[in-house]
């Protein structure tokens, strides 16, 4: 399943509760580093900044980050509540969304990792000039 819209995704997360627990959206919760509001914690009060994207390459490219975190951090939590229905059908629609997205961005772009088979033949990009980033692997 592909969202093309962000908003219409975090209205489906955010009317799924689990123990009261409900869940952050994908921003929110890359930026706190937990996908589960009552589980934050501040630290001295201070407010995460959101991270924004530049040009439509890192908004695709912030999206396969968010999309990842929520994976394992819902991934950590499915470890322990196995038999949560609600958080695995989150857990499922994220994945599939994490593989369109990663898709779309290595279809247009470049691949993100070494091991992607998906083309006959590759590239190898040239890092002289260190830009830094996991993206050139």
């Amino acid at each position: 399943m592909f969202f093309d819209n962000q908003n219409d995704l975090n209205i489906i997360i955010n009317n799924i509760s689990n123990d009261n627990n409900t869940l952050a959206n994908l921003k929110e919760g890359l930026i706190k580093g937990n996908m589960f509001n009552k589980e934050y914690k501040s630290y001295k009060n201070i407010n995460p900044k959101f991270i924004e994207s530049l040009n439509e390459e890192t908004k695709l490219l912030l999206n396969i980050y968010e999309l990842n975190f929520a994976l394992i951090d819902l991934g950590l939590y499915l470890d322990l509540h196995k038999d949560d229905e609600d958080i695995y059908n989150i857990f499922k629609m994220y994945s599939n969304k994490y593989n369109d997205y990663k898709k779309l961005y290595e279809d247009k772009y470049y691949i993100l990792c070494q091991d992607n088979t998906l083309k006959d033949t590759y590239t190898w990009v040239d890092n002289s000039i260190n830009t830094g980033g996991i993206k050139y692997v």
